[in-house]
């Protein structure tokens, strides 16, 4: 990260995993907590003990990283929440990543197609394709049976995420009969962020979280 970010504060709860990171100049700390879904009690005060590691405030922070999704709807809305009140009152930037991205980026040097897998329930999966480090399809949501045929497809497929292991069960698959790795990197959405941001500048406002299907309360409503 050069200087032009400052200091910077990641976090993604749209999965299982609470992902946090924090950078300054001159370090950076990060902690990838799984934890159901109940990232809300949790999330401000471990926020505020990786940002005292560094001795940093959430006053000191020059820009905001948080993941858009797919993922959990309640567990996307307490992350853009957070970083929208800490944002807010001071005037911060804010960034938003896809967490496929994020769940991507740190196998951008794998030679074959890297699919960032997020158990989506309902006996489906959000996934994309990348390959070099470039997404090469949309987000998708998919059955087992569609996701089983786009990997017998790949070339040197490799599977991401902190729902790798429920994954390969759904797709019949024992763990270790294909390259795959559980794995959220908070470092992974904030060089994302970072990136985003001096690339781009910041996101307009209200972030729009990524849903990929209606929420049980659009499907009860009709809408």
């Amino acid at each position: 990260m050069n200087g032009q970010s400052g200091s910077v504060l990641a976090l993604d709860t749209s999965t299982e995993v609470l992902a946090i990171g924090v950078a300054s100049s001159k370090a950076w700390a990060s902690l990838a907590l799984r934890q159901g879904l109940q990232h809300s009690p949790s999330l401000l005060p471990i926020v505020d003990q990786l940002l005292a590691r560094l001795d940093l405030t959430a006053s000191s922070l020059d820009l905001v990283v948080c993941s858009l999704g797919p993922g959990s709807f309640t567990g996307i809305r307490i992350g853009l929440a957070t970083a929208l009140g800490i944002a807010g009152g001071r005037g911060i930037p804010v960034v938003g990543v896809s967490t496929l991205d994020a769940i991507a980026e740190p196998w951008k040097r794998h030679s074959g197609e890297v699919y960032p897998v997020i158990d989506a329930r309902k006996g489906r999966i959000y996934t994309a394709a990348f390959s070099a480090g470039t997404r090469r399809s949309e987000y998708l949501d998919l059955t087992p049976a569609e996701l089983a045929v786009r990997i017998d497809e790949a070339k040197d497929p490799f599977l991401a995420g902190p729902d790798v292991a429920r994954i390969l069960a759904m797709l019949g698959r024992e763990p270790g009969t294909m390259p795959s790795a559980e794995l959220l990197d908070p470092a992974a959405l904030l060089r994302l962020g970072v990136a985003k941001f001096e690339r781009e500048g910041a996101d307009p406002l209200p972030l729009r979280p990524l849903y990929l299907r209606k929420s049980e309360a659009e499907i009860a409503s009709g809408r």
